[in-house]
């Protein structure tokens, strides 16, 4: 009796630590700044998921380098939303999370360049389209807070060939989300 109770720990620590090492995997610190994983698709039901993608990484430097935001301050600064140097970081590593993406997982990278101040990006691909959704921008989250919810801190400018997804429906039709961003698959094309 003993060995059968001595077995089933053995299965069960075993478990937990597969369980443990796929969660690793999913989690990927690549440099001290810049942090990628795979996070459950959760909350986009209206988009059908088409993972893994075959994406190079020159589409996705040019992807990157194409974002601009506008701060919703009196200021109204304006922006790129990533440098130079951080495209060249970040291309590498999203290029091929993409091109290994499970097909219900989005991938959410995170680059921090101090302890408050990241960009947090989710990404994923549809179809045609590639999503990217932007939760924080150089520390500064999309909405000010669960005390004022309808107020947001930035927004991201459509630029050529970008658009908003609709994300809510009211009364007077659909608003788009002015964080998540719709571009073509194959922008060359």
């Amino acid at each position: 009796m003993a060995y059968f109770s001595n077995t089933k720990k053995c299965a069960f620590l075993l478990l937990v630590l597969l369980q443990a090492c796929a969660t690793v995997s999913d989690n990927k610190q690549v440099g001290s700044n810049l942090t990628f994983k795979y996070i459950p698709a959760v909350d986009i039901d209206e988009v059908r998921l088409q993972h893994p993608i075959q994406i190079t990484e020159d589409e996705v430097r040019k992807y990157l380098q194409s974002f601009w935001y506008e701060e919703t301050s009196l200021q109204r600064k304006k922006g790129r939303v990533f440098s130079e140097p951080e495209v060249a970081k970040i291309s590498p590593s999203l290029t091929k999370a993409l091109n290994q993406a499970k097909p219900d997982k989005l991938v959410q990278f995170k680059l921090a360049t101090s302890k408050s101040d990241a960009t947090i990006v989710e990404v994923f691909a549809d179809k045609d389209k590639i999503h990217w959704r932007f939760q924080s921008i150089k520390g500064a989250d999309f909405f000010c807070g669960p005390a004022d919810c309808e107020r947001i801190n930035w927004r991201i400018i459509p630029k050529g060939g970008q658009r908003y997804f609709p994300a809510q429906t009211h009364l007077l039709g659909r608003v788009s989300a002015e964080n998540w961003i719709i571009v073509a698959r194959n922008p060359s094309k």
